[in-house]
């Protein structure tokens, strides 16, 4: 498969952290850390699309071959599938790390990959130490901004967690 763009789900396309933000977790800091148990598939279905990568996605794959790449654990492909669907995006297939980082699949793919859509800064880094002239597009994120590369804005998202500081801030007077 020639011209590949690799494209995360959490947090890229799917905004988890709104979905973690109704459960009352601080998602200020990446990752996200609670101690109770969270139904992960529950939340992976719930989550609303942050739109404007979706767009992009959508346009890219007219020219490019698209490739889910997920940390999300094998056992969501289902509902992983069902979200992609629904929300309209293109039917690609899904890679699962498996706890692997990010950038041994793009350093496997080598010169086929031409792009990535990636929120996570571990990930980002590891994508760079094997390729640092990857293109690169960050959907943008509090806890990303340290990277250089097209930023995607998420105004919708930022908004959130501005509505998110306001409210712990009255909180703490």
């Amino acid at each position: 498969m020639e011209n590949v763009i690799f494209v995360d789900l959490c947090n890229t396309v799917a905004d988890i952290n709104c979905e973690l933000q109704k459960l009352g977790i601080d998602t200020i800091q990446y990752p996200a850390h609670t101690q109770e148990p969270i139904d992960w598939l529950l939340l992976f279905s719930k989550a609303e699309p942050i739109d404007p990568v979706v767009s992009l996605v959508k346009e890219l794959s007219r020219e490019f071959n698209i490739i889910y790449l997920t940390a999300r654990p094998i056992h969501s492909i289902a509902v992983s599938y069902h979200w992609i669907k629904k929300h309209g995006l293109p039917q690609a297939p899904i890679l699962h790390t498996r706890g692997r980082r990010k950038g041994k699949f793009v350093a496997h793919y080598g010169d086929r990959v031409v792009g990535m859509i990636e929120d996570s800064p571990e990930e980002i880094e590891s994508v760079l130490e094997v390729n640092p002239g990857i293109e690169l597009v960050i959907p943008d994120w509090n806890y990303n901004r340290q990277f250089k590369g097209k930023r995607i804005e998420i105004h919708r998202n930022q908004q959130a967690l501005v509505d998110r500081l306001k409210a712990l801030h009255a909180v703490m007077g």
